[in-house]
């Protein structure tokens, strides 16, 4: 009976066999976004709340280089929707459009359970703006800087093809170290977030995502303006030639 009748197709039973096998990689990139996220955003409003001064840059640093080696080899360790946004402009990202939106999802859901927790820690959260004696160009413009900087670190560390044939350990602690550089350098100026996850996880406590101040000298405080900032960031970036997609170098 079953000799004159055509065998299966081993493609499509493939198919079926590799449905389940995508859709755990895409659960394993979004849990790896959001914890990572929520590490970064718990170690900043821990350390901006608890007091730590100058020390809390270091601290931040580091856990932003911690999470990078821990869930940059799952999901490559984004953690910033503007460096998922710059990672998609340059053609880097492995996945579908519609992914990017998992991963911008991921990150803001951490960034927000990230805000929870230290909010019931210290019953409050931080303010976040322009810093004495500085406008709001001045703190968008170090934001802007900054931010494209960092993007600009990423893509390079983690998505260049020569740094990736060396199979490169560093990419972590350039990560981080870029961060403490930005911090440091501008975070009198602007509070130094470049990361939208973290400006708008600070305002989950008051139930609406939009806090309007309508003094001029009070704008910066409306989270989506840096937001908008930081993301614009990523449009001038371009990738050097010879570059290529982390999964094609290191044979994912």
């Amino acid at each position: 009976m079953f000799s004159s009748s055509t065998p299966p197709k081993m493609d499509n039973l493939d198919d079926a066999d590799q449905k389940p096998k995508k859709a755990l990689v895409s659960a394993t990139h979004f849990w790896a976004e959001f914890w990572g996220t929520y590490l970064v955003v718990l170690t900043i409003g821990c350390n901006v709340l608890g007091g730590s001064g100058d020390w809390a840059v270091l601290s931040i640093g580091f856990a932003l280089i911690l999470a990078t080696y821990v869930f940059g080899p799952i999901s490559g360790g984004h953690f910033n929707p503007c460096v998922s946004v710059a990672v998609f402009l340059a053609g880097k990202f492995d996945g579908e459009p519609i992914h990017l939106l998992y991963y911008v999802g991921a990150q803001f859901l951490g960034g927000f359970t990230g805000a929870i927790t230290y909010y019931g820690m210290y019953g409050q959260t931080f303010e976040l703006g322009a810093g004495s004696g500085y406008t709001l160009w001045n703190a968008g413009s170090v934001e802007f800087l900054f931010t494209c900087l960092l993007c600009l670190v990423h893509l390079n560390v983690c998505y260049a093809k020569m740094t990736l044939e060396k199979d490169n350990q560093y990419f972590g602690m350039a990560l981080g170290f870029v961060l403490i550089a930005g911090a440091y350098a501008v975070g009198a100026i602007s509070g130094g977030c470049f990361n939208p996850a973290v400006s708008l996880a600070r305002y989950r406590h008051r139930c609406r995502l939009v806090w309007f101040q309508f003094r001029r000298d009070e704008l910066f405080r409306i989270p989506w303006l840096p937001s908008l900032w930081r993301t614009a960031s990523c449009l001038p970036l371009h990738m050097p030639q010879g570059s290529g997609r982390l999964s094609q170098v290191r044979g994912r």
